[in-house]
């Protein structure tokens, strides 16, 4: 299975579209030992409406909030997290053809060089076994600081009275830039996320000029990332 996942084998479409009834879809599914997209011993698995995510997400906001981290999450949590945030509709961001086959394992942080120490003895002081793995070690990202500086603090218990946690959530832009600021292969949940982003106007607010302005200005190979954009339908400028 490819470790950036999408699960093929998970519909709702016959189940009530409840949150509670997606929540126990998705926990049985992780019962049932799916496999670990990235090979972590965590035993986590799912997306935003899996229990042992949700209780890694509520788990790392405590951190940033009480080591006043200066970060941000990126990756396919929190596309999901940023799709929710920008249309208020968990049902249509759990509804499979969204995100209700989106998996991964690990929650990806951005963080600044200086945090970065205080975020990796914080981990130390917490119990991750069965929840997502912290990810903060991922090469360093073009525009890092502007990434983090223009994330929004999202108070998600707005939305679901499980989701007792606030993190900081980029930009729908900046999170696009996050997938192809360098070549992205043939990982399956990226290129589901890009998809999404770029083509459901009805899960998430995207300034397609203010995107294009960054990939121009941060990217290292501008055009290689554009191309990568061009797949999935997006028109830049032409001057």
């Amino acid at each position: 299975m490819p470790k950036d996942e999408v699960y093929d084998g998970v519909s709702s479409q016959d189940e009530a579209l409840d949150v509670d009834g997606m929540i126990d879809i998705y926990n049985d599914i992780k019962e049932a030992n799916i496999s670990n997209p990235k090979g972590y011993q965590s035993g986590c698995n799912g997306n935003i409406a899996t229990e042992c995510i949700i209780e890694g997400l509520t788990q790392f906001s405590e951190i940033y909030e009480e080591q006043d981290i200066d970060a941000a999450l990126y990756g396919g949590l929190a596309t999901q997290l940023r799709a929710l945030a920008d249309s208020g509709d968990i049902l249509g961001v759990l509804e499979p053809k969204a995100f209700g086959r989106r998996y991964t394992s690990d929650i990806d942080v951005l963080v600044t060089r200086e945090d970065y120490p205080k975020i990796v003895e914080s981990l130390h002081d917490y119990d991750f076994q069965g929840k997502p793995n912290i990810d903060s070690k991922k090469p360093y990202i073009p525009g890092t600081e502007e990434i983090i500086k223009n994330a929004e603090d999202i108070d998600f218990s707005d939305y679901h009275e499980d989701y007792e946690f606030v993190l900081p959530i980029p930009r729908a832009e900046d999170l696009v830039f996050t997938k192809v600021f360098s070549p992205i292969g043939n990982k399956d949940g990226t290129r589901h996320d890009l998809n999404r982003h770029l083509n459901r106007d009805d899960l998430f607010h995207m300034d397609e000029k203010e995107l294009d302005q960054i990939v121009r200005e941060r990217a290292q190979n501008p055009r290689e990332s554009l191309q990568i954009l061009r797949e999935f339908g997006f028109e830049p400028r032409t001057i």
